[in-house]
Order: C-alpha cells, then structure tokens, then sequence
C-alpha cells in the first residue's frame, strides 16, 4: 500500500473497502496533513548479501 500513500490504519481499511466494492479508493492526502509521506527505497538483491554472511 506504501506505492499509492496508504501508511495507516484508516487508508488501509479505506482501499480494501474500495477493492470489495469495485470501486476506486479516494485516498486525499490533502486531508491528512499531519501524516508523514513514506520514502522508501527499492531494494536490490545485492542487499540481502550481507545477510548470509
């Protein structure tokens, strides 16, 4: 959900119920004002070399 500024509770709940209904989720960040936006990077799989190490 990350991919589409779905970072809480409520726009988790919001989408699912958008997706049951057939219908696209309205997700207005605008009215959130006080939610941080999520940056997050893509992972390579040379990342998880330095797991089996």
């Amino acid at each position: 959900m990350i991919e589409i500024g779905a970072v809480g509770f409520d726009a988790i709940k919001l989408t699912a119920l958008a997706c049951i209904e057939r219908r696209p989720a309205r997700l207005d960040m605008a009215a959130y004002p006080h939610l941080l936006r999520p940056a997050v990077k893509t992972t390579s799989a040379a990342d998880y070399a330095v797991l089996a190490a």
